[in-house]
């Protein structure tokens, strides 16, 4: 029987640090949550990561880095709501803080539900032939949270790093493919007041040289959250799109069994670098 699990669920109190609790619960890890004041004391912060083997980081975007930086530091498996980071700099520095771990003891996860919709999952092993053309967009359909909560007290809060990041993700996990950002451009007319771009829109070239769009879609309107997909192939294609509730434990839940099992953990940062370059050109093709 493999050792007890303990969790320190950092920002416990928020809706995402609720799902991580009833996710280590329901795997039957203890769990320790925590409430953090922002901006993080490092010390306490350094005293809080201690505890257990588990660190989950859900806090707001601007607070990922520096407990995620501490957890591994201190050799702990760590679950990061998504971004894992929010800038260059801090992914070059992530990037090195894990290069030491040669055998790829620690596990670094990001939840990405989508993975697990079943509308999306079960085209993990359909047979497209090659990709030649794949359309992928978030609509956030929620631009009241834009002005609400947290979000509203970061200047910096981006949609490509908290929306359109779940649409990169996919189309990687989906297709095995890689892709380079070639150009992005944004604009604000769905939520005026929001003080960054509320659309954006990517052109990506595949690693098999396919072409990708991305598109997060700041308004659509009201009630109209939507994740949709496009992928067309040399022998099939598919237009689908995701309108249900998202399960935020799935990722969770497979990130214990990861562990568990003691087998090489997943460590996939390219979303993040992708949705960072798109983020960069919308701030250059802005100027």
């Amino acid at each position: 029987m493999s050792e007890p699990l303990t969790a320190c669920v950092i920002g416990a109190s928020g809706r995402m640090g609720q799902e991580h609790v009833a996710a280590y619960e329901a795997c039957g890890v203890n769990t320790v949550p925590v409430i953090l004041k922002l901006p993080c004391d490092q010390t306490y912060v350094s005293q809080t990561v201690n505890i257990g083997e588990i660190v989950s980081i859900c806090t707001p975007d601007a607070y990922h880095f520096e407990p995620l930086w501490t957890a591994i530091h201190q050799k702990k498996h760590v679950m990061v709501e998504k971004p894992i980071v929010t800038s260059q700099s801090q992914l070059r520095i992530l990037k090195e803080e894990v290069e030491w771990d040669s055998n790829k003891h620690i596990h670094i996860g990001q939840n990405f539900p989508l993975r697990h919709q079943p509308i999306f999952a079960h085209l993990k092993n359909r047979n497209f032939g090659e990709i030649y053309r794949i359309e992928a967009s978030y609509n956030w359909g929620r631009t009241h949270k834009l002005f609400e909560g947290w979000r509203v007290k970061d200047p910096d809060y981006s949609l490509v790093m908290g929306g359109l990041i779940h649409m990169v993700d996919l189309v990687l996990w989906l297709t095995g493919l890689d892709m380079e950002v070639v150009s992005a451009i944004g604009c604000n007319k769905s939520a005026p007041g929001f003080p960054n771009h509320d659309t954006v829109t990517a052109q990506c070239r595949l690693s098999n040289g396919g072409v990708c769009n991305l598109t997060v879609d700041g308004g659509t309107g009201p009630r109209q959250h939507r994740h949709q997909i496009t992928i067309s192939g040399t022998k099939d294609w598919v237009h689908t799109y995701n309108l249900d509730e998202t399960d935020k434990q799935a990722c969770i839940k497979e990130f214990v069994r990861r562990i568990r099992a003691g087998g090489p953990p997943e460590r996939d940062f390219r979303a993040t670098e992708i949705c960072l370059e798109i983020e960069r050109m919308c701030h250059v093709a802005a100027v």
